[in-house]
């Protein structure tokens, strides 16, 4: 069919060879330019897809932004250029990518698993935050629940039960299924359906045949599920828990917190640069703000703090100042940032905190920290001391140094006698290389250890303790030890670690606990995850009974990372 036939221009074969053009053409582009990138993205992120689809199927593949996993800047930009947006779909993260992720053999997850399931919408509530729970049937065959009552939809449904995690063990709340029971129909849940409710917090307590609602208090909660197969059969013998979710003492406005730091610090002490932090130091029920800052003007090297506690009355702003207190370079100490809240430790053993400030570097490689006491009785704060050879000093330690010397210091029971000792460290370098492998080697590091005991008044020196233990930190590393999920693992002194929640307040229900130079930080080069079964794992493995362990390391491009990550995981050992 030729373009031109008797003298005419053959418009019908020209069009069809332009409609071919493009359907070829298109078709050459599209695998150039959409799917041949696409597969090479693949490849290249599949450690970030796989971490992140392992942890969408672990949330059952929410729908919005708010319930989807915390991004890494790397996966933020490999997820961008899969789906050629930037930096990503607006909205149903998880629930978008869920054919991405079956490319990679994680199928949908929790929801098209053939089991029953409940979840939380969140894992991390504050008080009186409404808490949304969900029961799905993933069955085949209906399953039968609690009993339809006036009283089932006050505070819990029948069948839901609230346990407590506490003294190293679940507990039951008390709920209404016990006032309740006996009344109404059973409750069908057919095959593939969803059964929601949002429980207030509230839970029904029985005194003296007296019927009253509670709150909870804040900690560690689970909700577990009771039910059977059979619509005749009362006894529920099937029985599943959700995910561990946590309720926290609701926080006080930020409005209001400013308000009290503007009342409370010095005139000429600097308001950006102050710090509050809102913790219970002596168990009453009642929050502390412990509120730090500098002044504005600051010398070079030496700077001056000031620490006040408060006890917040209510939620309102109405507080009573418990004491302050001034400490500077007369107090023997250097450090050059506006101190922090490190810790809280009851150190003396009198049911009551002390305060552990990070303030900030005290050299030109370390950390410089400093541990204060509460006078509850005087309203006074000042320096926790410490006493070796009649000299009395203040709780300033350094933690950190050079590749030549080490300095750290640690609250720990050694002689396990219940009550903790400072540990002052000092290690010297004595290895006749300064290669990375050589500085962590434990035969180079000669350290000296000063261990001082609470006599009643004072930490004092003890000369047994310390030549007792003058060898049991022989190298600039340390010991991190989980009694839950009964491992210890050593890492470097001048790592830091933030475990579970801390990591992702919201979503991180299954990490553990992870290591790096910076906490928080977007990427972890050591993390360590607790798996549901072997075939999820993604890094190596580590197995005790039913316990699966996921440890993953994070390949910077940077050696010396990655050689501290191999000598982390050699050092690993669940406890005896």
């Amino acid at each position: 069919m030729p373009f031109i036939t008797q003298g005419k221009t053959n418009w019908k074969y020209i069009l069809i060879i332009v409609i071919l053009a493009f359907f070829v053409g298109g078709g050459i582009f599209g695998y150039r330019y959409w799917w041949q990138p696409r597969e090479e993205i693949k490849n290249e992120c599949k450690k970030e897809f796989i971490s992140w689809c392992e942890n969408c199927r672990s949330l059952n593949w929410p729908l919005g932004i708010a319930g989807s996993p915390i991004l890494s800047t790397k996966t933020v930009k490999c997820l961008g250029d899969y789906f050629l947006k930037s930096p990503l779909p607006k909205t149903n993260y998880c629930y978008d990518t869920r054919n991405l992720c079956k490319d990679f053999g994680i199928e949908s997850g929790v929801s098209e698993k053939k089991e029953v399931s409940i979840a939380t919408d969140k894992t991390e509530y504050e008080q009186g935050e409404g808490i949304k729970i969900t029961l799905k049937n993933n069955l085949d065959k209906s399953i039968y629940f609690g009993r339809e009552t006036a009283c089932s939809e006050e505070l819990i449904p029948l069948g839901f039960l609230i346990e407590e995690f506490k003294n190293g063990k679940w507990t039951r709340v008390q709920t209404n299924s016990l006032i309740c029971n006996g009344l109404g129909q059973e409750v069908e849940l057919m095959p593939e359906k969803s059964f929601e409710f949002n429980w207030s917090q509230e839970y029904f307590i029985v005194t003296d045949h007296q019927v009253n609602k509670d709150k909870v208090f804040p900690g560690k909660y689970r909700v577990c599920f009771r039910f059977n197969f059979s619509k005749e059969e009362t006894d529920y013998k099937e029985v599943i828990c959700s995910n561990e979710f946590a309720i926290k003492e609701k926080s006080i406005a930020a409005t209001i917190v400013l308000d009290i730091i503007k009342e409370v610090i010095p005139q000429n002490y600097n308001l950006d640069t102050s710090r509050a932090f809102e913790r219970d130091l002596n168990n009453d029920g009642l929050s502390e703000l412990i509120i730090a800052a500098r002044p504005t003007r600051i010398t070079e090297i030496s700077y001056e703090a000031y620490l006040a506690v408060v006890t917040l009355l209510d939620r309102e702003g109405n507080y009573k100042k418990i004491g302050d207190f001034y400490f500077t370079e007369k107090d023997g100490i250097a450090f050059r940032d506006s101190p922090g809240l490190d810790s809280l430790e009851d150190i003396d053993n009198d049911g009551k905190k002390e305060i552990i400030l990070d303030l900030g570097t005290g050299g030109a490689s370390n950390e410089a920290y400093g541990i204060f006491k509460i006078d509850w009785d005087l309203n006074k704060i000042n320096w926790l001391k410490i006493q070796k050879d009649g000299e009395i000093k203040n709780t300033f330690f350094l933690r950190g140094g050079s590749v030549m010397h080490q300095e750290d210091f640690e609250l720990k029971d050694l002689d396990k006698d219940g009550l903790i000792e400072i540990i002052e460290e000092k290690g010297q370098y004595i290895g006749s290389s300064g290669e990375e492998k050589d500085w962590l080697e434990e035969k180079n590091w000669k350290w000296q250890n000063s261990v001082y005991k609470w006599n009643g008044s004072i930490f004092l020196y003890n000369t047994e303790l310390s030549n007792l233990f003058k060898n049991w930190r022989t190298s600039p590393w340390r010991t991190y030890r989980n009694e839950k999920y009964r491992f210890e693992i050593k890492y470097p002194s001048n790592w830091k670690y933030t475990e579970g929640s801390q990591m992702d307040p919201s979503k991180m229900q299954y990490h553990i606990v992870a290591f790096g130079k910076t906490v928080p930080a977007q990427d972890y080069p050591f993390i360590i995850i607790q798996r549901l079964s072997e075939k999820d794992v993604i890094g190596k493995m580590f197995k005790e009974d039913s316990l699966i362990l996921d440890i993953q390391t994070w390949d910077s491009g940077n050696p010396e990372e990655y050689s501290i990550c191999q000598q982390m995981l050699s050092t690993f050992k669940f406890l005896e």
